[in-house]
Parts: structure tokens; sequence; C-alpha cells
């Protein structure tokens, strides 16, 4: 695979992952380009890109940022290694009456805050369900369905295909930019437990 040549840190809109890392907030810096994700090539990058991949990603601030392994077909190429501060975070409902029906919130940077509804859909709501523990979606909610929350508004044109680990690794807006006030908090419906699926030979 080779590696991109961005001497300057990736444009917003551009989908940046770590991989491979001891964490999700650590690991090789990769860009989704023509339809196949990239190792980021190490020249020219700098603490300034370490700081943009972290915003991107949900994971505070560059850490550290290190040469990887050489990319053997292309000579003495290096990609990008890094580790963000890793910012700690939850996810919760809360306004719905119970632990799996109410408004997404996200936790970090020691406070709460919410979910804007552009671009909500039930991929959004499977990750959410499945992450909490909460079985399957049964509808993504928006126009705060389920009360508007306070604080920061964290997330914005969130396009979950609905297989991601956790929702902050959805495709969004960077995080906590935004166009929203909490009238378009989103919210979850789930079953409230986890489906099993029993298979008969």
């Amino acid at each position: 695979t080779h590696p991109l040549p961005f001497p300057t840190p990736p444009p917003p809109e551009v989908p940046v992952r770590l991989t491979n890392g001891t964490s999700e907030c650590s690991g090789r810096v990769e860009l989704l380009h023509l339809g196949s994700w990239r190792p980021l090539c190490r020249e020219f990058w700098d603490r300034r890109g370490a700081d943009v991949v972290c915003r991107q990603t949900g994971c505070g601030r560059g850490r550290s940022t290190t040469a990887g392994s050489a990319v053997p077909v292309l000579g003495p190429f290096w990609v990008v290694l890094m580790n963000c501060t890793g910012e700690h975070k939850e996810i919760r409902l809360q306004g719905g009456g119970s632990r799996c029906i109410g408004r997404v919130e996200l936790y970090s940077r020691d406070a709460w805050g919410t979910v804007c509804d552009d671009s909500w859909g039930l991929g959004a709501a499977a990750v959410v369900c499945r992450q909490l523990g909460c079985g399957h979606a049964l509808r993504a909610t928006n126009g705060s369905r389920h009360g508007r929350g306070r604080g920061p508004i964290y997330l914005d044109e969130v396009r979950c295909r609905g297989d991601e680990a956790y929702l902050w690794k959805c495709p969004s807006q960077p995080w906590a930019q935004h166009d929203c006030g909490h009238k378009e908090d989103a919210g979850v419906e789930c079953s409230g437990k986890v489906a099993l699926l029993f298979l008969c030979s």
C-alpha cells in the first residue's frame, strides 16, 4: 500500500483513522483516499498534524509522533505512528425513563454533552444500542424527543454504517464542531436486551 505524502495536516473533510495501536487513540495514521485506507507518509509531518488527527478522531491532542516501519515496495518511506492524549469517553441515555431509551449523551473533558440529529439514523442508533449492551435499535429519534440536553454538543452529521465499535468512530463533523442547538438533540430507543440467535441443525 503506497503511503500518502501529506506535507500539511489532512483537511477536515478527509476521513482519518488510527489503526493497529494499543488503544483507539493510538496507532498508524491512515486516510481514506479514492475508496481505500492509505497510510500517511512520515515526511514533513509535525505536532500540528498530530493535533489535527487526534481532534478529528475525538482523541484529544497529540502526545507523540514516531516513524513506523518502512514500506518495502517503495524504498525508504516511513509511515506515521502516533499517540493521542486519549481522553476518556463514555456514553449514556437520558430522559427516556430507562437505561436503553433516551437522549444520547457523551462524556468528554469532564463534561456530559449531546449529539446533533443532523443525518442521525438507524445505523447510529444500532451502534449506540450495541455499545450500551441494550440489544438492537428500534428507532433513532430526533428533535429532542427525549428532552433537551445541556452543555456542549460533541457530534454532528453522524453517519454510521452500524458496525462501528464506538459512536465517535462513525464518520461525522470534527469533534465538537456543529451548527446545532439542543432542540436538535438525538436519541435512540433500543430493544432493552441482547437478542440471542439460536440455530438448529
